[in-house]
């Protein structure tokens, strides 16, 4: 997609679900009173879209995952999240902004 139609995209979205990484910075571009859920590694507790979401008046939760395996240093490293508790958290957030 090019920029304008990735804008575009967060200008028009209700809820963003994403897993916290720069991608998330198009919130900056949606209406107030929507929803963004973040999907977070279990050892990144970062508050930068949090505090993006905040600013803009935006709904925000945040879900952690799991890490799934041995430890790997460094700054990329998988992990999971249980579909259930994405599906419960996109519920939750879902009603708080009335969709």
């Amino acid at each position: 997609m090019s920029f304008p139609e990735q804008i575009a995209l967060f200008r028009n979205a209700e809820l963003v679900v994403g897993v916290h990484g720069a991608g998330l910075s198009h919130i900056i571009s949606m209406p107030n009173a929507m929803g963004v859920l973040e999907i977070l590694h279990p050892r990144r507790f970062w508050a930068t879209y949090r505090a993006l979401a905040a600013r803009g008046q935006l709904h925000y939760a945040f879900a952690v995952g799991e890490d799934p395996g041995p430890s790997v240093e460094g700054d990329s490293f998988d992990f999971e999240i249980k579909l259930e508790k994405l599906d419960h958290m996109v519920n939750e957030l879902s009603r708080a902004i009335k969709i």
